[in-house]
């Protein structure tokens, strides 16, 4: 409550957990795919505030409309390798 007197905007948090089944080369790249392709198909559900009381109801409808999570930027995952004088390869 900012004491404007409008009702507080509401928001959704969302906690991910990425589990590594094998680790055969650089996972991260591929885990921050798998995260981006995943938001990209969320679809958040509709909501609906009670003026009066304030409490806020998620429609159990199946058919109500959801709305898809907007993604504004998307990241971008880099990896490179350094070779050195001896040929071995070192990761960064």
């Amino acid at each position: 409550d900012d004491g404007s007197g409008a009702p507080p905007r509401l928001s959704w948090v969302l906690y991910v957990d990425l589990y590594v089944i094998n680790y055969d080369g650089n996972c991260y790249d591929a885990a921050l795919a798998a995260l981006l392709a995943a938001l990209a198909d969320t679809r958040l559900p509709a909501v609906q505030r009670d003026v009066d009381s304030g409490v806020v109801y998620e429609h159990a409808n199946a058919d109500a409309p959801c709305t898809p999570l907007v993604l504004r930027r998307w990241p971008a995952s880099l990896t490179f390798a350094v070779l050195d004088a001896h040929k071995r390869v070192r990761t960064a």
